[in-house]
């Protein structure tokens, strides 16, 4: 099985625990980062650069209204690789051979 890198760098970017809460949080709707902050327990900073990393690199996308920027995950990335993370580490019953396949493909 074969893992392009930048799935695997999604991957290690979305592992990090701040990170994880924060696009639990998204997935549900859009925040602005304030909002996320308070929902999470972290610093505004903190959050700050979180979302800004995760942007960069597409997990995330941002619309501005007024002066919030409003944060939305990029559910296409995340939900392509994490389903794929999912499905490998806890096989659906009935599949004896242990393959999986990434979905999408």
């Amino acid at each position: 099985m074969e893992i392009n890198r930048e799935s695997l760098k999604r991957l290690r970017l979305v592992c990090h625990p701040i990170r994880v809460k924060i696009i639990i949080e998204l997935m549900k709707n859009a925040l602005h980062s304030k909002a996320i902050a308070e929902i999470v327990s972290e610093s505004p900073q903190l959050v700050s650069h979180h979302l800004t990393t995760l942007e960069r690199e597409g997990l995330l996308w941002c619309t501005t209204t007024g002066r919030y920027r409003y944060f939305r995950v990029n559910e296409k990335l995340i939900t392509d690789d994490m389903m794929y993370v999912f499905e490998t580490l806890f096989p659906k019953e009935g599949v004896d051979d242990g393959k999986v396949k990434r979905p999408s493909e």
